[in-house]
């Protein structure tokens, strides 16, 4: 699997980072840190996610995916 981060401009807005991951966008995030971090998570890595929702209905599925078992990494 390939993860990548793309800057991109809204519409009449401020800048954001697309978290993709083989080109199918996963997750948003304002700060290219966050963006970051939610890349090391998906690779199965420590991460400072502190947003439950998130790596329930997103990350999690795609960590999965990416590192090939069910761990719980925190």
């Amino acid at each position: 699997m390939k993860i990548t981060i793309t800057r991109v401009k809204k519409y009449n807005a401020q800048w954001n980072n697309v978290v993709c991951v083989d080109g199918l966008p996963v997750a948003i995030a304002k700060s290219m840190n966050r963006a970051g971090q939610i890349a090391a998570y998906i690779q199965g890595m420590k991460a400072e996610i502190n947003d439950g929702t998130l790596k329930k209905q997103s990350l999690n599925k795609w960590r999965d995916k990416y590192i090939g078992t069910k761990k719980n990494v925190q």
